[in-house]
């Protein structure tokens, strides 16, 4: 019995060892094939895409600017005309006139953003607000009152300026080409002169100082801003101000005409203090007068009495 059963041990062993085998074979044969097979190669990414977006309307370079003299409203125009989306409004406080504030700009190569700032800068009384939130922006241009020192200047108001004494300086110390004192009405034609040249150099948002004149009484009515309002006055004040020499010769006589008058007021109250006396006087007289009568009378009554008294006495 045991001789029968080695066969069979030494063919299962066999049969083991070929299956381990066979298994070696294969796998390194798949190895081999793997070894054999070409290596991927990796390809490189495509470049990104670039996309240029255009730049929005403000950063767009407009056309030469060249705007001389103008008013806001043709600076909008100009911008409407490059850009037909562009809007704008404006307003402007009371009292501001149309023409405020004055566009004088000259630029090249910029675009409406640059151009705008450049505006807001040169016009410190120009408020420029781009309003969102509808299909289209719009940008809303505030005009206020220009300002100085911190305070609003007021806006043109009339005042009233007498010229005669200016007139009269002029007749005095202005003689023309001949020597002689020029007439009332080409003096007064000097001043006004004078005056409307020293306005002309004050500018205002406002627009020039209107002037009146009425030559009969030679007033000058003035609708004009406080700082116009005030180089009037600067103007009036220089032709009536005397030199020093003069000033001095002037109040020297002044006061000489003033002791004068005062000393024939006092001559007028000593003659009136003289005439009360004499008056006083009379009066005084005439009172001794009527009571010297009265004693004559009461003596005369006396007199009377005592004779007949005399009388009823006798036998």
């Amino acid at each position: 019995m045991p001789h029968a059963r080695r066969p069979f041990r030494l063919e299962r062993w066999i049969a083991v060892a070929g299956i381990a085998l066979y298994a070696i074979c294969s796998s390194q044969s798949r190895a081999a094939d793997a070894d054999q097979t070409p290596a991927t190669v990796a390809t490189p990414a495509p470049p990104p895409v670039v996309v240029h977006e255009p730049p929005p309307d403000e950063a767009v370079v407009l056309t030469d600017l060249d705007v001389r003299g103008g008013t806001l409203e043709d600076l909008i125009a100009f911008l409407q005309k490059n850009d037909p989306n562009f809007k704008a409004v404006v307003y402007r406080d009371a009292g501001v006139p149309a023409h405020t504030p004055a566009v004088s700009l000259k630029v090249k190569g910029a675009s409406r953003r640059q151009i705008l700032d450049l505006l807001q800068l040169r016009n410190q009384n120009l408020q420029i607000t781009k309003l969102e939130g509808g299909p289209a922006p719009i940008h809303a241009f505030h005009v206020t009152r220009p300002q100085s020192a911190q305070a609003v200047d007021a806006p043109p108001y009339v005042r009233v300026y007498p010229l005669a004494a200016a007139v009269q300086r002029i007749v005095e110390t202005r003689p023309d080409d001949g020597g002689k004192a020029p007439t009332q009405k080409d003096a007064l034609d000097r001043v006004l002169s004078l005056i409307k040249a020293a306005a002309s150099a004050q500018e205002s948002p406002d627009g020039p100082a209107s002037l009146q004149v009425h030559a009969e009484t030679q007033v000058l009515i003035v609708t004009g801003t406080t700082p116009q309002q005030r180089i009037i006055d600067d103007v009036l004040s220089a032709l009536t101000r005397r030199p020093t020499g003069e000033r001095e010769l002037e109040s020297a006589k002044e006061a000489v005409d003033a002791a004068r008058e005062q000393g024939k007021r006092r001559e007028m109250e000593l003659m009136d203090a003289i005439e009360r006396l004499k008056k006083s006087e009379e009066m005084h007289t005439q009172d001794i007068l009527d009571k010297t009568q009265q004693i004559e009378r009461l003596k005369v009554r006396l007199e009377d009495l005592e004779r007949r008294t005399d009388q009823k006495q006798k036998p």
